[in-house]
């Protein structure tokens, strides 16, 4: 067994403890009525992971509707906890255990069932054998699907969904390249979950921002989010901020991020280089982040491989332009090239560097299309995102 598969097992053990410690505390947290409005969600994991934060604000946007929720977890981790605030959750280890849990819901009258990512399509044969209606969200590109071994899982998607919403046309596309698709594919992209509660103009975020992370003041920030690996284009972010010579640009990281990578840079650059840089790790502060996302001048999507992320859509709510690799996914429906911000050749750091050093520069064109991207992002409304979903059972119902 190697070092990173002994790692995961202690962390897996470790998060399993955590998880019986508080077991009685969900139990207790949980508010139950006699509401008729309930549903099941399963998560494929229980990490910090886009997925499973989009969940979360799922399940929140639920409690809110007064929903009874259930959520089903595979794994353990620190979304149990924060999912339990509004949900009752419960972990299963195994097929035999899933069926078992949800034959139980089905006799307390639960009916339908949100599937996050293709990783869930090996339970959606379980759901249907059930009665259940499924609504599937697939977030993943075949290229994802492919190292993972999801092919199997997502054909059991397709076939056993009542319908699969996409974030967008492109990972639509994407998916029926690989996978014949019997189920109603939906397209519609996950809405903006940093509500405009914190909203605070650019100039007072920067204060605060260049206070809290001792950044020079007039710097001009650009931000990057997201967990610091390979398919996040970490190392091309790196390869940025080394490549900057422009000393009054400061570059921050939110999000956590592989040492390994980091390590390797800062042998490839010299070790001043990374002054202007700034990690501040993975951020749950609502508030915090909103300002973060507001004192950025331009949001840096260096991502080898996203479908279409959330990130995205919290920088055009801050009206902050977003520069992004062509052919990396369907942000593209978004970004549009000299209109919301800059696409770039893939992986081209040159480039990118260039269209950042281009906006950092002009004031005037960074507002400009900072304004086009904040017209686009009222249509992506949070609230409406989930009645959509909702509205998906609504339409499995009529189906019989």
């Amino acid at each position: 067994m190697n070092m990173l598969k002994i790692k995961k097992n202690i962390a897996r053990i470790l998060n399993k403890k955590l998880y019986f410690k508080y077991k009685d505390t969900i139990r207790k947290k949980t508010k139950y009525g006699n509401n008729s409005k309930k549903i099941i969600l399963i998560s494929h994991e229980s990490s910090d992971s886009g997925a499973v934060i989009l969940l979360l604000e799922i399940i929140k946007e639920l409690y809110m509707k007064k929903y009874n929720v259930k959520v089903l977890s595979r794994d353990y981790g620190p979304f149990i906890e924060k999912a339990s605030e509004f949900a009752f959750v419960e972990v299963f280890a195994n097929k035999r255990r899933f069926e078992k849990i949800i034959k139980k819901a089905y006799k307390c009258n639960y009916r339908n069932v949100l599937c996050n990512t293709t990783v869930n399509g090996d339970l959606t044969p379980i759901l249907k054998k059930n009665s259940f209606n499924i609504v599937s969200l697939v977030h993943e590109l075949p290229a994802t699907i492919k190292k993972l071994g999801l092919e199997k899982n997502a054909s059991l998607l397709a076939e056993h969904s009542d319908f699969v919403i996409f974030p967008s046309k492109y990972v639509m596309n994407n998916f029926l390249s690989i996978c014949s698709i019997k189920s109603k594919c939906l397209i519609k992209p996950q809405g903006v979950n940093l509500t405009d509660k914190f909203t605070i103009n650019r100039n007072e975020a920067k204060e605060k921002i260049y206070q809290f992370y001792s950044i020079p003041k007039s710097s001009k920030i650009v931000l990057g989010v997201g967990v610091g690996d390979k398919r996040k284009g970490y190392d091309l972010f790196l390869d940025i901020v080394g490549n900057c010579t422009n000393e009054k640009v400061k570059f921050v990281w939110v999000g956590n991020y592989r040492k390994e990578i980091y390590e390797k840079k800062l042998r490839d650059y010299c070790v001043s280089k990374f002054d202007n840089l700034h990690q501040v790790g993975f951020i749950s502060d609502v508030e915090l982040l909103s300002i973060i996302y507001a004192a950025a001048d331009v949001f840096a999507l260096t991502s080898r491989e996203d479908p279409f992320p959330s990130v995205v859509l919290q920088a055009f709510n801050a009206k902050t332009p977003v520069v992004g690799f062509k052919d990396a996914g369907g942000f593209e429906d978004i970004v549009k090239d000299e209109h919301t911000g800059f696409l770039v050749d893939y992986e081209s750091s040159d480039e990118m560097l260039r269209a950042i050093t281009l906006l950092v520069n002009e004031k005037s064109k960074r507002e400009e299309m900072g304004n086009k991207a904040k017209e686009i992002i009222n249509n992506y409304g949070f609230r409406e995102y989930v009645d959509y979903l909702l509205a998906a059972f609504q339409k499995c119902d009529e189906r019989g």
